[in-house]
């Protein structure tokens, strides 16, 4: 995982459990989940070549859980998931690999 802190204040850095990501791998729905006092404000996409996804749904089901929809013609593999993430007033970006089956 790879944790990226775009502000200027070094108060706080999340750690790797900040983000959930269950069940992994997954096939069909998969749920995203930060820590109560945190804010997913995006989620992308991405394939192992670094390229941007278009093709899954993400659903907001609150300000720290996100629903992936898996889409039919997304092929199996290794993915990652790239969060924007508020903490009051600072952005942290956080990304995880996820498996599609």
């Amino acid at each position: 995982s790879y944790i990226k802190d775009v502000s200027n204040d070094d108060a706080f850095t999340p750690s790797i459990n900040s983000l959930s990501i269950y069940p992994n791998p997954f096939s069909e729905n998969a749920i995203i989940k930060t820590d109560q006092h945190l804010t997913i404000v995006n989620v992308e996409l991405y394939n192992i070549r670094g390229q941007r996804i278009d093709a899954t749904k993400f659903i907001k089901q609150s300000t720290n859980e996100w629903n992936i929809v898996r889409d039919c013609q997304l092929p199996a593999g290794i993915y990652f998931i790239r969060c924007t993430i508020m903490d009051d007033n600072k952005e942290i970006i956080v990304t995880q690999k996820i498996l599609l089956n």
